[in-house]
């Protein structure tokens, strides 16, 4: 079938390249390779690593105008779970949060605004375990993003504008730091909404108490 043709090298393609047994591994398969002593398999045949950094034109390119398949960027399907009746210490530090919001002190608002915000967690969760199985260094980008939006919110949690300024102007902002890298308004918001609930629910800061 090959004819004449040899076979010089063979390339392990990775997003990341990093350990050195990497190339151990390669050198003692194309040593194996050799010893079949086929006639189409080079005598300097190799087995090669190749990483982003060996088409970083290309996927400088790729990146910048986000150029993935279509199902990338479509929304993750969303789940059957009912958040409203979601429970533990998590939720409970979230409750405490949330109600210090004037517009959220009623139980029943608080309620369906959680199960929102859970449900958009769970989404923005899907959506990176998606970029981190099919394009890890999306998903690089985007949990970079989200451990920058993570410490700006907790140094701007005690801003003098109030809790509930803070609130609105919060989600606005980081919706608007999620589309900037070309994610659709849907997807931007499910980001913007995990932020949100991992910081009501991890964060050690609370917001004063309402007046």
């Amino acid at each position: 079938m090959l004819g004449t043709t040899k076979l010089h090298s063979w390339a392990l393609l990775t997003p990341v390249h990093k350990s050195a047994d990497v190339i151990s591994y390669c050198n003692a398969k194309a040593a194996e390779v050799k010893g079949w002593n086929l006639p189409f398999i080079d005598e300097d045949f190799k087995v090669l690593v190749h990483d982003l950094q060996t088409f970083a034109p290309e996927h400088a390119l790729l990146t910048h105008h986000m150029i993935f398949p279509d199902d990338l960027s479509t929304p993750p399907p969303r789940p059957g779970a009912d958040f409203r009746k979601a429970s533990g210490p998590q939720i409970t530090t979230m409750d405490s949060k949330l109600a210090k919001i004037p517009r959220l002190t009623d139980a029943s608002a608080r309620i369906e605004h959680r199960a929102a915000l859970l449900e958009g967690q769970f989404l923005g969760d899907a959506l990176l375990d998606r970029f981190r199985t099919r394009m890890p260094d999306l998903a690089t980008l985007f949990e970079s993003k989200i451990d920058d939006a993570r410490r700006e919110m907790t140094l701007s949690a005690f801003a003098s504008t109030g809790p509930s300024s803070f609130y609105n102007d919060l989600r606005k902002n980081l919706v608007a730091r999620f589309i900037s890298d070309l994610l659709s308004q849907e997807n931007a918001e499910h980001l913007a909404n995990k932020c949100v609930a991992d910081w009501l629910q991890q964060c050690p800061l609370d917001f004063e108490t309402t007046v």
